[in-house]
């Protein structure tokens, strides 16, 4: 396997905007859609507030990573 920085984990189903939505967005989409049992939101929210307290948003360093003009953009930290 070649040397990779990260290892991302994604669905196997394009988004419509043509991009395979990572474990966040799909997580996130879960949550807001009410689909996660009380345990599940629990988990979520912490694993959330976890990654969010140890590191910046990809907006915070390219505010430009989510611009759906650039197909090849994926954040992943």
């Amino acid at each position: 396997m070649p040397d990779a920085p990260y290892v991302r984990f994604q669905g196997p189903v394009r988004h419509p905007r043509g991009h395979f939505p990572g474990v966040f967005a799909l997580t996130n989409e879960l949550a807001r859609q009410g689909r996660l049992t009380e345990e599940q939101h629990r988990f979520w929210r912490a694993a959330n507030d976890w990654h969010d307290a140890g590191g910046p948003h990809p907006t915070d360093v390219d505010p430009e990573v989510y611009d759906r003009e650039n197909r090849n953009a994926v954040a992943s930290a």
